[in-house]
């Protein structure tokens, strides 16, 4: 073989080499996609790493990061989840050039280079000279040659402050960024769950898909609420051990089998976490003295309503045998007081009610979640709160559900009677019309019938409301806005139609907003028919009413606050759950479906990572200036 020709195959093996070498490399470049027209790198998160060492990674800062993925300021780091890095904010230079890894450890491994000192990395990575010497003793013997792997321990910086220090927590989410014609539908199928569990682990999507956009995908076979123990431990056993094998699924006939052998007679530790004495005491009386009156905060007033309504609810089952020790803690208005409280330890609570503000409950709840304590929310907190905790229970159905409940429900009824739903084309309204219209198709579409017919004016004039309706002709119209001005201006024009004697005439579906709109008059609602949804209702002809009203104020000296009411049908559900199931009453709640002085209770969950919701809703139209119950 002539030298030439060897010098020709040496020549074209290196090529090949450094071809494989070229792929091998870009196997292990971050994805890069666009968002809103600008180009980000995707990291995924794994065990050990935080938004601190990611940002050292990449050359950027914690801010840009943070900016760039605005739910890392909400919620913490969790494994498996992908970061966004801006492609303009790094030094993309450095990070060609410099390679830097992350391992598990809670370490940086930088490889030195040419030219670089430990003073230059002290200060690259905010960390002490001597501190690089303790976490790599080869420097001592070797000194600092290029090409050696250095461990950098996470510094605590002035850019590096606690909260991105923190290392990432298991998650039962995924982050998925969305592709370039991907649906709801083919990501659902990816990754084995239902298309409404990712609508609502994502606040319903009401928007639908862009290209670019992250979204929360639930995993499957994540953990639930533990099962409690029970006298019979081979029972027990039994039941925890088809747990295991059947994931999320339980044998409910062994469960039952459990709650045959509850203690019905034992007391009942019952957790009330609210704002209470602190508020009443320094606000009130600031007020008293500037004011010389005696007003009481909101949040306290709210408090004060609802331990009365739940302590009335465990009076009136004392005799059936409910008995209860109550425990008070005030949780003021930050969540720093409530740690204190719990700071120690959580006592052994069969059941909880609040805390009242978001933070706080959150808080509770995921402290709680580990003893399999339910936390009860009792006043209108969003549904987001439910997720990864499947201890919580919401009482007050989320705006969300009411409006799909709606939906359903006047499809169900009115599908052959001239059905149209409208669109204000309004942007505040935007997202509520789309939610509405597409819980109506699908409800349409079960029962077998075309898509619904639409309207639309973005100018509700009586001119152009009119030229839409047909004379002689009945139409039930489902108006999901809640915009005051639109509304106004819309119900004043199809009053003014159906007094023109033209034969027309409606029934009007709407939302419980309309009804503190004081522009609206009454006598408009009574003349268009019009039905509003709510998730209480109060009977005041009913006996049982009257004679806790009658009681409450020979007790108070006041009429029951609604919050009051509220309280009190929580308190007689779930105090006489405990009685009923015990420690099982959780995993009944399903099924354990009651209707109260003012609240229906029929709760649901998405799946096994969520908690409780209430369904419970009732529809009403004004009849003769009064409200009437329609369902």
């Amino acid at each position: 073989m002539t030298h030439k020709r060897l010098y020709v195959l040496l020549f074209c093996f290196l090529n090949v080499m450094c071809l494989t070498t070229t792929r091998v490399e870009a196997q292990d470049t971050p994805e890069t996609v666009k968002h809103n027209g600008e180009k980000f790198l995707v990291h995924k998160v794994e065990a050990g790493q935080t938004l601190f060492g990611i940002s050292k990674k990449y050359f950027c800062s914690v801010d840009d990061l943070l900016e760039a993925n605005p739910e890392l300021k909400e919620r913490d780091l969790k494994i498996g989840q992908t970061v966004l890095i801006p492609r303009d904010a790094m030094n993309r230079k450095k990070f060609r050039r410099i390679d830097i890894t992350l391992d598990g450890g809670g370490y940086l491994t930088h490889e030195v280079h040419r030219k670089e000192t430990l003073y230059s990395l002290s200060k690259k990575y905010s960390i002490d000279i001597e501190e690089i010497k303790k976490y790599n003793p080869q420097i001592e013997e070797r000194g600092l040659q290029p090409g050696i792997r250095l461990k950098i321990p996470y510094a605590q910086g002035d850019d590096a402050e606690p909260e991105v220090m923190q290392p990432p927590k298991v998650d039962s989410f995924e982050i998925h960024i969305v592709k370039k014609k991907e649906t709801l539908f083919s990501i659902s199928k990816r990754y084995n769950v239902s298309v409404d569990s990712i609508q609502w682990a994502n606040g319903g999507l009401s928007r639908g898909l862009k290209e670019g956009t992250t979204i929360r995908i639930p995993v499957k076979n994540v953990s639930v609420m533990p099962l409690p123990t029970a006298s019979d431990t081979s029972v027990a056993d039994t039941l925890i051990a088809d747990t295991a094998k059947t994931g999320t699924k339980r044998d409910t006939l062994k469960v039952d089998s459990l709650i045959q052998q509850l203690d019905r007679y034992r007391t009942f530790q019952i957790g009330v976490l609210m704002p209470f004495s602190s508020l009443l005491h320094d606000s009130a009386q600031r007020v008293y003295k500037e004011q010389g009156k005696f007003i009481l905060p909101s949040p306290s007033v709210t408090a004060l309503n609802l331990y009365r309504g739940l302590i009335a609810a465990a009076d009136s089952l004392t005799k059936k045998g409910f008995n209860a020790d109550i425990h008070l803690y005030d949780t003021e208005t930050n969540l720093d007081s409530l740690k204190r409280s719990f700071e120690d330890s959580l006592p052994e609570f069969d059941l909880v009610f609040g805390p009242l503000f978001r933070s706080n409950f959150e808080w509770f709840a995921d402290l709680a979640k580990e003893s399999a304590i339910p936390v009860i929310s009792p006043v209108s907190l969003p549904s987001k709160i439910l997720i990864e905790r499947n201890n919580a229970v919401k009482i007050k159905p989320g705006a969300g559900s009411k409006l799909m409940q709606l939906a359903y429900h006047v499809v169900s009824e009115h599908i052959d009677s001239n059905l149209v739903i409208w669109n204000s084309g309004r942007f505040k309204d935007r997202d509520t019309y789309a939610t509405a219209l597409k819980h109506a198709n699908i409800c349409a579409a079960q029962l077998g019938s075309d898509s619904l017919k639409e309207m639309s004016l973005y100018t509700p004039s009586k001119k152009n409301v009119r030229s839409l309706f047909e004379d002689s002709t009945h139409y039930t119209l489902f108006v999901p806005s809640n915009d005051q001005a639109y509304m106004s201006e819309f119900v004043t024009s199809l009053n003014d139609l159906v007094l023109k004697g033209k034969g027309i005439s409606v029934t009007v579906y709407g939302m419980e907003s309309w009804r503190r709109f004081d522009n609206l008059d009454t006598e408009y609602f009574q003349r268009l028919n019009t039905r509003l949804v709510t998730d209480s209702w109060v009977n005041y002809n009913d006996t049982t009413t009257i004679r806790f009203i009658q009681a409450y104020r020979s007790k108070y000296k006041a009429d029951p606050h609604q919050d009051v009411l509220t309280a009190y049908d929580a308190g007689v559900y779930f105090f006489g759950g405990l009685m009923k199931y015990g420690e099982f009453m959780h995993y009944k709640l399903p099924t354990y479906i009651r209707t109260g002085l003012s609240s229906r209770f029929n709760f649901i969950r998405i799946d096994s990572y969520t908690g409780f919701e209430n369904q419970g809703f009732y529809i009403y139209e004004i009849d003769d200036y009064e409200k009437v119950l329609v369902r």
